[in-house]
C-alpha cells in the first residue's frame, strides 16, 4: 500500500517496540512472487507481511522486478524484489518501511513532489535509526543459499518447496564442470545415464527406464523427455547446450503436466533470457591438447550479448561452436577422426506491461563428424576370422580400443533448427494465459562402414571361417557392410509442430490450479540406402541393403493440476492429464522382405494419467510429501520385419510410482539436504522378447514386457556449509530387476539381474572453495567426482556386458577477478577411465563385442576463460 509522508510520520510516533516484534521481522516465511511491475508486487508483499511500505507510487510503477520466492525474512524479499531497480529501503519500525534511491543528494535528478517525498523518507529513516529496531542484521559471513527457483510445475517455485524430486543444475555448476552436451548432465545427476545419442530422445535413462534403440525400429519416443524453454521436443531433440540458466532433471513419470514421452521424467532445459536492464557480454572459450595432457585437441568459444533495446524490450544472441580431434584413429587410413559443432540462438522479450510479455526465440545447430566410428571392436576370440582382419590392419580389440580400421569414409552431418513463441497474459483477475507454439525441424546425413575392416582383408580373413554371428554352421557371410552406399548417405527430416495452451491460477495460500490444452505433429521422411557384399563361395555379389520408411504420429491432450492448501502447513495435490496418440508408418523394404511390397500399418491409443498426494511443513525450513504418479508413453510399430513379415503394435508404456520425500534447509540455510524413497513398476514396457527361431538362432522382437519394477532411495545435497565452499551432491541406490523368464538377445536368462544402463549405487559429488587474494582478486580451487558400480548395456546375462565400476575425477584451479574475469586450468576424467556408452554383439564373429565411446570417455586437460563485459 502507498502512504503519504503525514502517514509516516504518525507511524513513526505511535511506535512502540516490544522484543516480540522485533523477532517476528526476522521470521522466514514461503514467499512466492513472480517477476512483473514493481508497485504491483510491494503491495502484494505488504499485505502478506501486515507491513506498510512508504513509497512514491509513480517511483515504482514504471520500473519491474525480478521476484522473489522461496522461505525469506523480510529484508531478503525486500532486497530480491528492489534488485536491479535503483531503490533501496529502511526500516522506520518495526512495521513501516520507506523504499527510497539509492542516491538522492543534491546531484539527483529529481524534482517536484517525487524529490520532495524523497527528502522526508530520508529524514524520517535517519530519526528511525536511533530506535531500539532499525533494519534487521546483515546477512552471516558465511553466505546462505541463493534461492533456488523452478518451473517444474508450470509456475515459478522454489525447488524447496515442490512436492516433486528434482536435481537442480545452475548456470554456475554447469560452467564449473564443464558441461557442454546433453549427455554431460549425468556426470551432475546421480539418476540421469545416456546411451547413444542417436537413441530415442537422446538416449536418457532415469532411475533405470529409458528406451533402447537396438530392434527398436522408426516409431519409438523416449522414455525421458527433453524440454527446451518449454518446447517438449520429442524426437527432434537437441546435443549441445549454452548459454543456460539452469537444467531442472525431474525424476519419476511427469505424465500430468509434460505429456506422454515422460514415464521415467523429464530434462528440462531453460535458457538465459534477454534483460532490458542493462547490456552485458559473457565469454567462455576452452583449448585443450596432448602438450598439456589430454587425449585428444579441443577447441570452444562460447559468447552471449544482451542488448536492450528499449525499456520493454530487450536481444539477447548467444553463439557456441565446438571441435574435438583425434578421439579416434584409423590406422588404415593413418588418420584421425574430427567432430565440430556450431550453433546460435536468438531470445527476443517485448513486455509492454506487467501483464503481458512476448518471447520469441530461435536457435540453430549444425554438427559435422569425420572418420567418427560407429562402434570399435572391445573383443575378438583368439585366432578366429575378426582377431586375423584386426591385426592385419593394426588394430588390437580391447576395453580401451580407439583404434578403427575403416575403408570407407565415415562421415555424418546433423542440422537442426527452431522457432518458438511464448505469450504470456494476466487475465480473468491476475490468472495467467499462456501459449507456447513451436516448429522445429532436423535433417542428419551419414555413411557409415559396419564392418569397419577393409574389403580386402575381410575376404582373406574370412573366406575360410565358419561359425559366423548369424547361426551355427559354417558360412563365408559378409565382406563388406556399409550404411549408406559407396558415395550415397543415409538421411533423415524430421519435422515438428507443437501447441501448449494453458491458464494458471495466481501463486496464493488457498488453491493454485493449472489447465490446459496440447498437441503435437511429427513426421520423419527416412531413406536408408546400404550395401552389403556376400561371398557364399561363387565370388562377392553385391546387394543393394535399402529401405525407405515414413513416419507420422499426433498427440492431442489436456491437463489439469491444482494444489489446496488445507491450512498453512498442509496442502493437497492432484493432477490429471488424458491424451490421446495416433501412429502411422509406411515402408518399403525390399531388402528384409525380398519383395517390393510397401507395408503400413496405423494404430491409436487413448489413455488417462493423474497425479495425487499431500504436503505438510513442519516449520519453516522442513517439508515432506507423499505422492502416487501415473505415465504414459505412446505405442509403436515395429516395423524390422523378422515376423512373417509383418509390421505390428507394441502397447503403450504405463508407469505407476510411489514416492515419499523430504526437503530440508540446515545450518542456517547454508546447506538444503533433499531425499526420496520411490517405488516404480512399469506395466507393459517397451522392451523386447526373445525366443529360439527354429534354425538354431535366437529372434528378439520388440513387445511389450509384462511389468518391469524400478526402486531405491536418492539424495541431492547443496549449499555453501562454510564461507567460500560450494557443494552439490546427488546419490542413488537403486536395485532395479529384470522381471523373471526375461531372455536377452542371446537367449539368455535377466530375470533378477540389474536393469541395462542402472547402477545399483551411483553418486557425484562436486565441491569448490574461493580463497580471497585481495579485495579484487580470489583463488579458486575445485573438483568433481563420479562414483557408477558396474552397469549391464547390453540385453545379456554374460558378464563381458557388465562395466565394471568406475570412478571419474575432475578438477580445476584459477583465479577470478571479482565479476569480470577468470582463468583457470581444468582437468577433466583424469583418470582416463575409458566408460563406454554401450556394449554390443558383432554378427561378423561369434564371441566378438564391440563398444561405443564418446569424447567424455577419455582424458581431457587445458585452459578455460570466462568473461563478463
Amino acid at each position: 500500500m502507498y502512504l503519504g509522508a503525514t502517514t509516516a510520520a504518525a507511524c513513526l510516533a505511535a511506535a512502540n517496540l516490544s522484543a516480540r516484534e522485533i523477532a517476528a521481522a526476522s521470521v522466514r516465511r514461503d514467499t512466492n512472487i513472480p517477476a512483473q511491475n514493481l508497485g504491483s508486487a510491494l503491495a502484494y508483499f505488504a499485505k502478506d507481511r501486515n507491513l506498510q511500505l512508504v513509497y512514491a507510487s509513480r517511483e515504482v510503477d514504471s520500473l519491474r522486478t525480478p521476484g522473489v520466492v522461496g522461505a525469506v525474512t523480510a529484508s531478503e524479499a525486500l532486497v530480491k524484489l528492489l534488485s536491479g531497480t535503483g531503490l533501496t529501503y529502511r526500516y522506520l519500525d518495526e512495521q513501516t518501511i520507506t523504499v527510497q534511491p539509492l542516491a538522492t543528494g543534491a546531484g539527483s535528478k529529481r524534482s517536484g513532489i517525487r524529490g520532495w517525498f524523497a527528502s522526508i523518507a530520508t529524514v524520517l529513516g535517519a530519526a528511525a535509526a536511533s530506535q531500539a529496531y532499525a533494519q534487521e542484521p546483515t546477512r552471516a559471513a558465511t553466505e546462505t543459499l541463493d534461492e533456488v527457483v523452478v518451473t517444474a510445475q508450470k509456475r515459478q517455485e522454489s525447488v524447496q518447496s515442490v512436492p516433486l524430486a528434482i536435481t537442480v543444475l545452475p548456470a554456475e555448476q554447469l560452467e564449473r564442470q564443464g558441461v557442454q552436451t546433453i549427455a554431460d548432465l549425468s556426470r551432475m545427476s546421480s539418476s540421469l545415464e545416456f546411451t547413444s545419442s542417436s537413441a530415442p530422445g537422446g538416449g536418457a535413462f532415469v532411475r533405470g527406464i529409458g528406451t533402447v534403440s537396438n530392434n527398436l525400429t522408426k516409431t519409438p519416443t523416449g522414455s525421458v523427455s527433453i524440454v527446451l524453454d518449454g518446447v517438449v521436443l520429442g524426437n527432434t531433440n537437441i546435443s549441445d547446450i549454452f548459454d543456460i540458466e539452469r537444467v531442472e532433471v525431474l525424476r519419476g513419470p511427469q505424465g500430468t503436466l509434460f505429456g506422454s514421452s515422460v514415464s521415467a521424467g523429464v530434462i528440462s532445459v531453460i535458457t538465459k533470457a534477454p534483460d532490458p536492464g542493462a547490456m552485458s557480454v559473457t565469454v567462455n572459450a576452452e583449448y585443450a591438447s596432448g602438450d598439456l595432457g589430454s587425449e585428444y585437441r579441443r577447441g570452444s568459444l562460447r559468447t552471449a550479448v544482451n542488448l536492450p533495446l528499449s525499456d520493454i524490450s530487450a536481444l539477447r544472441v548467444a553463439f557456441h561452436s565446438d571441435s574435438n580431434s583425434g578421439l579416434f584413429y584409423n590406422p588404415w587410413q593413418n588418420s584421425s577422426s574430427s567432430e565440430r559443432s556450431t550453433g546460435m540462438r536468438a531470445r527476443y522479450l517485448l513486455a509492454p506491461s506487467d501483464a503481458f510479455t512476448i518471447n520469441l526465440i530461435a536457435d540453430y545447430n549444425r554438427a559435422e563428424s569425420n572418420e567418427l566410428p560407429f562402434n570399435t571392436y572391445r573383443y575378438a576370440p583368439p585366432g578366429s576370422a575378426l582377431a586375423t582382419a584386426l591385426d592385419a590392419c593394426g588394430v588390437t580389440a580391447s576395453d580401451s580400443n580407439f583404434d578403427t580400421c575403416s575403408e570407407y569414409h565415415n562421415v555424418s552431418t546433423q542440422t537442426d533448427r527452431g522457432l518458438s513463441a511464448q505469450i504470456d497474459w494476466s487475465v480473468l483477475g491476475d490468472a495467467t494465459l499462456t501459449s507456447i507454439t513451436s516448429y522445429r525441424k532436423g535433417d542428419a546425413g551419414s555413411r557409415g562402414d559396419i564392418m569397419a575392416i577393409p574389403f580386402s582383408i575381410a575376404q582373406s580373413a574370412f573366406s575360410a571361417s565358419g561359425g559366423c554371428g548369424f547361426g551355427p554352421n559354417p558360412c563365408r557371410p559378409l565382406s563388406r557392410i556399409l550404411g549408406g552406399g559407396i558415395s550415397a548417405l543415409q538421411t533423415q527430416a524430421r519435422t515438428q509442430y507443437s501447441e501448449e495452451l494453458r491458464l494458471a491460477s495466481p501463486s496464493n495460500k488457498h488453491l493454485e490450479w493449472v489447465a490446459g490444452l496440447y498437441y503435437q505433429n511429427y513426421k520423419l521422411d527416412d531413406a536408408s540406402p546400404g550395401l552389403v557384399t556376400i561371398d557364399f563361395g561363387g565370388g562377392p555379389t553385391d546387394v543393394a541393403a535399402s529401405f525407405w520408411a515414413t513416419v507420422r504420429s499426433e498427440e492431442y491432450a489436456g491437463f489439469g493440476n491444482l494444489t489446496w492448501y488445507l491450512n498453512d502447513a498442509t496442502r493437497l495435490i492432484a493432477g490429471a492429464r488424458y491424451t490421446h496418440s495416433k501412429v502411422s508408418e509406411d515402408r518399403i523394404d525390399p531388402y528384409s522382405t525380398g519383395t517390393t511390397n510397401v507395408y503400413s500399418l496405423s494404430t491409436s491409443a487413448s489413455k488417462p494419467s493423474w497425479r495425487a498426494g499431500a504436503q505438510h511443513d513442519f516449520n519453516a525450513n522442513t517439508m515432506a510429501y507423499a505422492t502416487v504418479s501415473t505415465g504414459y508413453k505412446a505405442p509403436l510399430i515395429n516395423d524390422d520385419l523378422q515376423n512373417g513379415r509383418q509390421m505390428y503394435v507394441v502397447n503403450p508404456e504405463l508407469p505407476i510410482s510411489y514416492e515419499l520425500g523430504v526437503k530440508q534447509s540446515l545450518l542456517d540455510n547454508r546447506l538444503a539436504f533433499n531425499a526420496a524413497v520411490f517405488y516404480e513398476k512399469v506395466k507393459d514396457y517397451q522392451g523386447q522378447y526373445c525366443s529360439p527361431s527354429g534354425t538354431g538362432t535366437i529372434l528378439c522382437l520388440p513387445t511389450s514386457v509384462s511389468s518391469v519394477v524400478t526402486k531405491g532411495i536418492e539424495l541431492d545435497v547443496f549449499g555453501r556449509p562454510i564461507k567460500g565452499l560450494t557443494v552439490n551432491l546427488s546419490a542413488i541406490y537403486n536395485p532395479a530387476e529384470f522381471p523373471g523368464g526375461y531372455l536377452g538377445s542371446d537367449g539368455s536368462d535377466l530375470g533378477g539381474k540389474q536393469l541395462y544402463y542402472a547402477s545399483k549405487t551411483k553418486a557425484t559429488l562436486s565441491a569448490e572453495q574461493t580463497v580471497p587474494l585481495t579485495e579484487r582478486y580470489s583463488f579458486v580451487i575445485g573438483a568433481d567426482y563420479t562414483y557408477r558400480s558396474e552397469q549391464l548395456q547390453y540385453t545379456s546375462s554374460r558378464p563381458e556386458f557388465v562395466v565394471p565400476a568406475t570412478n571419474l575425477f575432475n578438477a580445476r584451479l584459477g583465479i577470478r577477478a571479482a565479476s569480470n574475469w577468470s582463468l583457470y586450468v581444468f582437468g577433466r576424467n583424469l583418470g582416463d577411465e575409458h566408460f563406454t556408452r554401450s556394449l554390443s554383439t558383432t554378427a561378423f564373429q561369434v564371441g566378438g563385442l564391440t563398444q561405443t565411446f564418446d569424447a567424455s570417455s577419455r582424458r581431457l586437460v587445458g585452459v578455460q576463460l570466462e568473461a563478463k563485459l
